[in-house]
Parts: structure tokens; C-alpha cells; sequence
């Protein structure tokens, strides 16, 4: 598979992604079905929350979200490596479109339970887990790697666009018509995704003969995260932030109704400021033409400590918006790294070097190939002497 030819269209430098037909119709549809996603994870808070006002019942639904994007991810990773990205977003979307018609109907049948709401959500989580995985790394086969920093930026600007506007929506709607239309016009967004992946040019998929089992490039990533120290410690670092953080948006509906009191419109308004900050994050990483540096934004440092590992510090909030696409980044530059390591540098040198803005690899081995031939030609010359 590879990547849509360029539009000849002049562009933004913190748009230049989408001069690339393929991102340009990835990037419509999602922002549309994404607006809808956000309208459907607000109204089915407020539903369960309406329904029960249990604050168990309410970790239970996002349990049953999370849970099997936790278990199932490295499956879906190693899926979307060995199949059709293309083939499998397309899929996911559509499963995701037939759960939120079937919530939205039984919600506006008014026939809607619990347990309905937990399997759907699980269900849901399901998907997601191969989903997830599929688009992550349908982004370079879109744009190429020139310009993957860039649509990883955009990626995550649209996610936290629609995470503004989505809860927004949501709260009107929840407060004027229910929750049953958010959930309708969730899965009537996801249209506009489909259409566009439909529309997508692109070329038969690249079989790969050569490849071991699906549980070898498990393992073998998991062996590779545990190798690799600043991908290790970005990882934990979004891990920790999402155990001990993230679940706050859980008990939101309880917050905004029992205690500001501002029903299902303060529910919307509370989700939709949440994203504002991260926004900016990824509007700046946008901004950004390479990794070089984003000491600056993420501080990233070597503390001395006699092993030589380094230590990974977040100073500012700006850092934390952008860690996840940072970490995204390194994870897809994984062929890149494995080069620089054959010049002698350890991978965390290289991590270290490339985000804290000092000579890259390539520029020092230019520099020391050019030393070395300099040397050979006065080598003949003293020997002449």
C-alpha cells in the first residue's frame, strides 16, 4: 500500500498533510464521525447516569469500554500488520455504525436496560481494539513518512476539535430532544467516514511471505518496548496519567448534575472544556516540522545515573498534551532507529539526540566519513616525505 500523490495545492506548513488526497478525505470524514463519537460518550454517561444514578454502574459501562481495548490491542496491532489497514477501518466503522443505531433505537423506544447499554459498550470496546491499531498506522500509508509527524499532529487536532464541540452538542441535545437522537446522529456520522475510505485510491496491499506467526510480532513488540527506555517510559508515563487521571471523566455526570447542578448541558460544557487544552498542545506539534527540538515542550535529559539510562521529566502541561503523539511517532519511526543503531549509538542516545535538537547520526557519520577520507589523502603524502 502505499501513499496518494501530493496536491500540487500550496499549503500551510501546519497543514502540509494535507496535500495528500487520501489524508484530505480521511481527515473530513473523521472529524464529522468523531463529533458524533463524543456526542454518544456524553449522552450515554448522562443515560446510565439518568437511568441508575449509580456511580458503580457508571465505572462499570467505562469498564466495559476499556477493558478489551486493554486485552485485545496487541491482537488488533498485529492484525493491522499483517492484513488490509484499509480494508479493516472500513469494517470497524461499520460495526461501530450498526452499535450506535441499535442504541439509538432502543433508547428511543424507551425499552433500554443496563445490561444493554454494558454489552454494547463492550462490544464497542471490541472493535476499537482493532480499529484503533489499524488507523494509527493507516496514517503513513497515507501521507508517507516525510509528512507523518505532521498527520499525527492533524490526526490528534481533529480528535480534540471534536472532543470541544462533540460534549457541546451533546448537552443541548441531551437536554432538548434525549439522548436516543445522539446517539442516531453517532451512527448516521459514520457515513461520512465510510464514503470517504471508499473514495480513498489505493494500491493493492504489499504481501509479506517472509513474516512469523502473529504471536511472534507480539512478543517481539512487547521484547522491544522493554528494550527501548524512551518508548518504555512514555508509555508508562500515558499508562499512570490514564490510571490515575483519565477516570475522572467517569463520575462527570455526577459532578455536574448533585454538585454545580447544571444537568446534562453543564455535562457537555465540563467534557467539551477538557479538550481545549489538548487542542493547543496538538495545534503547536502541528506547527512543528520534526522532532528536533522538543526539549523545549517534553524535557527529555539524561540525570547522570551510572547506568547510563536516562530519565524522562514532564515540566509543563503543553508536554503532557503531546506525549501521546510523540510517542506515537517514535513507535512508527521504529525502522529508522534500528539504521542509527548500526552506527554504534545506543537507541536511547538516538531518542535523546533527535528530540533534544543536537546533530542527528547521519550528519556526525557525513562529518567522520569526510575526517576519514581527508586523512587517507594525507596519509600518501607524509609517506612521500
Amino acid at each position: 500500500m502505499t501513499k496518494s500523490p501530493p496536491s500540487t495545492v500550496r499549503v500551510p506548513v501546519m497543514a502540509r498533510a494535507l496535500r495528500h488526497r487520501n489524508f484530505q478525505l480521511f481527515f473530513s470524514g473523521q472529524l464529522i464521525s468523531l463529533i458524533g463519537t463524543w456526542m454518544q460518550m456524553v449522552a450515554q454517561s448522562w443515560l446510565v447516569y439518568r437511568v441508575t444514578g449509580s456511580s458503580l454502574l457508571l465505572g462499570t459501562v467505562g469498564f466495559a469500554g476499556q477493558i478489551p481495548i486493554f486485552l485485545l490491542a496487541p491482537i488488533g496491532g498485529a492484525t493491522a500488520d499483517r492484513h488490509n489497514r484499509h480494508r479493516i477501518i472500513i469494517i470497524g466503522q461499520t460495526i461501530s455504525m450498526v452499535l450506535a443505531l441499535i442504541l439509538g433505537e432502543l433508547t428511543l423506544a424507551g425499552v433500554v436496560r443496563i445490561w444493554e447499554i454494558v454489552t454494547l459498550a463492550a462490544l464497542r470496546g471490541v472493535v476499537n481494539a482493532f480499529d484503533i491499531p489499524a488507523r494509527q498506522a493507516f496514517l503513513v500509508d497515507m501521507v508517507g513518512r516525510e509528512d507523518m509527524m505532521n498527520a499525527i499532529a492533524l490526526n490528534s487536532s481533529m480528535f480534540n476539535g471534536a472532543r470541544v464541540l462533540g460534549p457541546a452538542v451533546a448537552g443541548l441535545l441531551v437536554a432538548l430532544v434525549g439522548e436516543g437522537w445522539c446517539f442516531l446522529l453517532n451512527g448516521l456520522s459514520y457515513i461520512a467516514v465510510i464514503v470517504g475510505l471508499l473514495l480513498m485510491r489505493i494500491d493493492p496491499p504489499r504481501i509479506l511471505t517472509d513474516r512469523g506467526s502473529a504471536a511472534d510480532d507480539i512478543i517481539e513488540g512487547f521484547r522491544y518496548v522493554r528494550a527501548t527506555m524512551p518508548i518504555r517510559a512514555l508509555l508508562l508515563l500515558i499508562g499512570l496519567v490514564s490510571l490515575v487521571a483519565m477516570p475522572y471523566t467517569i463520575l462527570m455526570p455526577i459532578f455536574a448534575d448533585q454538585i454545580l447542578h447544571g444537568g446534562a448541558r453543564g455535562l457537555g460544557l465540563l467534557m467539551g472544556a477538557t479538550g481545549i487544552g489538548a487542542l493547543v498542545g496538538a495545534l503547536t506539534l502541528a506547527m512543528r516540522e520534526g522532532l528536533r527540538g522538543l526539549a523545549g515542550v517534553l524535557d527529555v535529559r539524561d540525570e547522570g545515573p551510572q547506568d547510563g539510562a536516562a530519565t524522562f521529566v514532564v515540566e509543563s502541561d503543553r508536554g503532557r498534551d503531546v506525549r501521546g503523539e510523540i510517542f506515537q511517532l517514535a513507535a512508527h519511526q521504529r525502522w529508522e532507529l534500528r539504521e542509527l543503531r548500526r552506527a554504534g549509538m545506543t537507541l536511547e542516545e538516538v531518542f535523546i539526540r533527535i528530540v533534544a535538537g543536537e546533530e542527528t547520526v547521519e550528519e556526525e557519520t557525513a562529518a567522520e566519513a569526510k575526517a576519514a577520507d581527508a586523512e587517507e589523502t594525507a596519509a600518501p603524502e607524509e609517506t612521500t616525505e
